[in-house]
Parts: structure tokens; C-alpha cells; sequence
């Protein structure tokens, strides 16, 4: 059946584990990942969501979904819809309940599209490696100094 695995800690964290408490066969709550728990979901996941509320300038966990081939679905916060491509590796919302669902109902629907997204993603993470952002910054400081 569904399952829905949730971390991270925000405002919305009570409701999370009331919600985990209500569905215990089907929800859990993790609290912050990391390590091996956080490879571990990463590796059982179809897609990852980041309905952040607020203007997130880079969530991390954009690139590690990324990393593992999965798509993300994210809202139009911070620096979130300048990783995730709305429609090529991800889908991108308002932040809104609603959508939220509508987004996730989009990915259970249609495994393809999920899988389509999901090796796009698995493309973008490759923009992000330490040695190209470090490429990126002397670029940067190059221009800045000449």
C-alpha cells in the first residue's frame, strides 16, 4: 500500500506526528534525517516533496533526491524553483495544500512521467557537484577582478 515517510523539523511538525499517530501502518515521522536513515528513504522513494513555506534558498534535499533519481515537487519559494525545472524534473507549486496534492496525485497517476522526471533529475544533479560550483566561483572571481 501508500506509504508516506516525512522529516525535517518546521512549524508544521505537530501536525505531521498527529497525522503519523492517526495512520501508524501508513505514515511516519522521522524528525531530521540523515546518514544511512535519510539513504535508506531515499532509496524507497518514488518522488520527494519540499512544501517549504518559506523562501528556502537551496534545500539540500532537492539535490539529494536528485542525486538518487527522483523526482521533486517543490514550491515556488526561495531558491527552489531555480533548481527544480517545472515539468522536466520535477513539478513546481504554489505553496498550497491543494496543489501539494494535485502534485503528488501526479506522480501516483502516471509512473512514467515520474520516471521521466525522475532521470531528468538525475541529469540536473550533475550541474551541482562540488567541482562545478567551485568552477563556477572562479569564474565569477575572475570576471570580478580582470
Amino acid at each position: 500500500g501508500l506509504e508516506f515517510d516525512f522529516g525535517g523539523v518546521g512549524p508544521m511538525r505537530a501536525e505531521l506526528e498527529a497525522f503519523c499517530r492517526r495512520f501508524p501502518d501508513r505514515a511516519r515521522y522521522h524528525g531530521m534525517v540523515s546518514g544511512e536513515t535519510k539513504a535508506e528513504l531515499l532509496r524507497a522513494a518514488h518522488f520527494v516533496t519540499v512544501p517549504s513555506v518559506w523562501n528556502d534558498n537551496f534545500p539540500r534535499t532537492m539535490l539529494d533526491a536528485f542525486s538518487n533519481g527522483l523526482p521533486v515537487i517543490g514550491t515556488r519559494r526561495g531558491g527552489i524553483p531555480e533548481v527544480v525545472r517545472d515539468g522536466v524534473d520535477g513539478i513546481v507549486i504554489a505553496p498550497e495544500v491543494a496543489e501539494l496534492a494535485t502534485a503528488i496525485r501526479t506522480y501516483l497517476g502516471d509512473p512514467e512521467l515520474r520516471l521521466r522526471h525522475g532521470a531528468s533529475a538525475h541529469e540536473r544533479a550533475r550541474e551541482y557537484t562540488l567541482d562545478r560550483q567551485v568552477g563556477r566561483f572562479e569564474d565569477l572571481y575572475r570576471r570580478l577582478t580582470a
